[in-house]
């Protein structure tokens, strides 16, 4: 199998609505609910094919109601070596998905937010990855890769490095544009560019960078 996979989490989702909008479900999306994301999943009018979890999270008023969704259950054990959404990614790689996107993967635990945004940055080749909430859009980029990006009115892109360092940065359709660029942690370089064209292109020689759309 290859296609999407929407990952749902359980960190914060404010306006289900809005990000529904900018997720634009898809008829052949696979959706995978971790734990208590279920119920952000059902808020989104998503229908998980597969819930998995150890459910520290999911209520237990809302399990008659994940029950009639007819999705499969994966019980874990509380204690293990995963998170709950690692898991979900896993299920996903096993179906053959070659896109995740997940949303409700940020949220008032710092330690979650930080392990998800490297679990996207750490797919396998030929895997792309996005992190998706109301206001934000990440995406990963590794060693040779590059992507095209459609212009968002008043939003800003940003690129982060998340090794040490990333070379042979391109950035064009910008209003700061860089070719051969070097980013590294010690600098703020990438942050807060605009669009100037109606699609910008990012392209990393070496290293793992998060691109990143931030809206106000």
């Amino acid at each position: 199998m290859s296609g999407r996979a929407v990952i749902v989490s359980a960190g914060r989702v404010q306006d289900p609505e809005r990000l529904r909008a900018r997720l634009s479900p898809r008829p052949d999306d696979r959706v995978i609910a971790a734990d208590g994301g279920v119920a952000h999943a059902l808020a989104l009018g998503l229908r998980p094919d597969r819930v998995v979890g150890d459910f520290d999270s999911l209520p237990r008023e809302r399990w008659p109601e994940v029950k009639r969704l007819g999705a499969e259950v994966v019980r874990v054990p509380r204690e293990k070596d995963e998170t709950d959404t690692e898991l979900a990614i896993r299920t996903a790689l096993a179906w053959g998905c070659t896109e995740i996107v997940l949303v409700g993967g940020v949220g008032s635990r710092l330690d979650h937010s930080l392990a998800n945004l490297f679990l996207l940055a750490s797919l396998p080749p030929g895997v792309r990855g996005r992190l998706l909430d109301e206001r934000n859009e990440i995406h990963f980029l590794r060693s040779g890769e590059e992507i095209q990006l459609p212009a968002r009115p008043g939003a800003y892109l940003s690129l982060v490095p998340l090794t040490p360092e990333v070379t042979g940065v391109e950035a064009a359709g910008v209003r700061w544009p860089l070719q051969g660029a070097r980013l590294t942690w010690s600098a703020s370089l990438g942050v807060s560019n605009e669009f100037t064209a109606p699609e910008a292109r990012i392209r990393v020689g070496k290293g793992c960078l998060a691109v990143v759309v931030a809206e106000e």
